[in-house]
């Protein structure tokens, strides 16, 4: 490490043995900030599987310090609250010093970053990632939610969204802070251009998400693309996620060849970046977005994208990369897929792409991004 600096990373969520993907985007920005400084990450979690007390684990994950308290499930709200409030207060003596915090979804996890500002003058800045705040969200904010953010947020010396868009939206909702966007990361050491091939006799659409149907839109998906594969038959789409079997009975439904679309459970990285790079295209229909990884993942890949514009995705979305559609508009989905299989608008080279991405996502652009702003906020804490 090139700098001693010590960030505690303060999660509301974070991948665990009980949601193992559940912010893998926090994870990648850990990871990212552990290339330069040093890194622990603390969360909390209920286990529905867990009997008897409280379990802490500790380990060492890609570079970075990852602890985890696992707890039993209460009825009582008091005692779940109690039982939670005293694994953070475990955790924290665990780690020991730190001299910043980073909160990664502002509530809860926030209000431990919150309270630590007022009681010993700690730094904190927000990582902000959640779609609730977005006008016309299918979440509410809670009473208390409104309540601990605009406290949260008025006492960062930063608060970093994903997107412009997403800022607007926080801001709009009448949370002031100081905003300042820094993206989501790649692991450009695992999603690039090496070993990619073109030319092969079949079309490859590929889509990868968590398949939530009311975020991502499979059902829309999935008859926006059924009239392209009829029109095309070397033409395939491939869903990658949670729990794909779920959208089998509508797929059958299309009265389509078996063959013709493929239903893959969620797996590693390292194996997920292969389908990006034999991929022709990349295809995202959801309703609400930030900045996903995906997207910028398949651009990595030099993979092109077609995607519904909404949310931050644009203001990352270079206009040789791919197509943006309006969301749910199903016909404009199958005239951006006819553009791509035809070739006739000339999209960027893979080497472009790739270029772009380690540019603006790479763990070293995060990893920088992030360093000026913890040491603004530490100079800032010394005056």
């Amino acid at each position: 490490m090139s700098d001693r600096l010590h960030v505690l990373f303060l999660n509301s969520w974070y991948p665990s043995r009980v949601l193992p993907t559940n912010g893998d985007f926090i994870q990648r920005h850990a990871e990212a900030v552990a290339t330069r400084y040093r890194v622990s990450c603390i969360h909390a979690i209920t286990d529905p599987d867990l009997k008897g007390g409280v379990k802490i684990t500790d380990d060492i994950i890609a570079g970075v310090r990852t602890i985890i308290a696992y707890i039993p499930p209460v009825a009582n709200p008091l005692i779940k609250s109690y039982r939670f409030i005293s694994a953070y207060r475990r955790m924290m003596t665990m780690v020991g010093g730190f001299d910043i915090i980073h909160v990664h979804r502002t509530f809860p996890a926030g209000v431990g970053a919150y309270l630590l500002r007022l009681l010993k003058g700690i730094p904190y800045i927000i990582t902000e990632h959640w779609t609730g705040y977005r006008p016309g969200s299918r979440h509410a904010l809670t009473s208390s939610e409104r309540f601990w953010a605009r406290r949260i947020i008025k006492r960062a010396f930063r608060v970093c969204p994903v997107s412009k868009n997403l800022a607007l939206s926080m801001q709009q909702l009448g949370f002031k802070g100081e905003y300042e966007s820094v993206p989501n990361v790649v692991k450009t050491d695992l999603f690039n251009i090496r070993g990619k091939t073109t030319g092969s006799a079949s079309f490859e659409i590929l889509h990868v998400s968590s398949l939530i149907d009311e975020h991502k839109n499979i059902t829309g998906l999935l008859h926006g693309v059924a009239p392209f594969l009829a029109k095309y038959p070397n033409a395939r789409l491939t869903i990658i996620g949670d729990r794909p079997e779920r959208y089998a009975t509508q797929i059958q439904s299309l009265e389509l060849a078996p063959t013709r679309i493929r239903l893959i459970d969620q797996m590693p990285q390292e194996q997920l970046a292969e389908y990006m790079r034999s991929a022709d295209v990349f295809v995202l229909f959801s309703r609400e977005e930030n900045l996903p990884c995906v997207i910028l993942e398949s651009f990595a890949s030099g993979t092109p994208v077609v995607s519904s514009d909404v949310g931050g995705i644009k203001e990352y979305f270079p206009d040789n990369f791919g197509r943006l559609v309006p969301s749910g508009n199903l016909m404009a989905l199958f005239t951006a897929l006819e553009e791509v299989i035809r070739a006739e608008t000339g999209f960027a080279k893979p080497e472009e792409m790739l270029d772009y991405v380690r540019r603006h996502f790479s763990p070293g652009a995060i990893a920088s991004a992030y360093g000026k702003i913890y040491k603004q906020a530490l100079r800032n804490n010394d005056r």
